[in-house]
């Protein structure tokens, strides 16, 4: 029986490609804007139960029993949505070695929440690591001797 006071959380996820242009260097550091898109998902954790009702009024009976009124959504413990990412913003690049940090500005879409859909802004940021091939100098080529005749 789904419990109207149960609390519950949700677990977001997802995996995310980036663009970057524009590098520039500033105070020995490398800094670049990008652009980021990814996919992932979002899911629910109910505490205490297997299921809650959510964006609901309605009656809770002394017993634990509650009676939805009006639209009411059934939320069950490790329902999954498919959430959609996109925005932009900044990478500073090895600030220390390898290591440096970055800042976006998001949006997120869940394209079908219980046949809604839903959108909202996110900032965000954290730590990135550059790795790969570095751009190298080009050798200088070797200086032969000319015989002049």
């Amino acid at each position: 029986m789904p419990d109207a006071g149960s609390s519950g959380c949700g677990f977001l996820y997802d995996v995310n490609g980036s663009w970057n242009f524009g590098q520039r260097q500033f105070f020995n550091t490398r800094i670049s804007p990008y652009l980021t898109i990814g996919a992932g998902g979002l899911t629910a954790e109910i505490k205490d139960a297997a299921s809650t009702y959510i964006g609901s009024d309605g009656v809770k009976f002394a017993d634990g029993t509650f009676v939805p009124s009006g639209r009411s959504i059934l939320l069950n413990d490790g329902n999954t949505f498919l959430t959609v990412n996109y925005g932009g913003g900044i990478k500073a690049m090895n600030l220390w070695g390898p290591m440096g940090l970055r800042a976006d500005v998001k949006g997120r879409t869940l394209p079908n929440f219980f046949g809604q859909t839903l959108t909202w802004p996110e900032l965000t940021g954290g730590v990135t690591f550059t790795w790969g091939r570095t751009r190298r100098k080009p050798p200088v080529p070797a200086v032969r001797p000319t015989m002049n005749r």
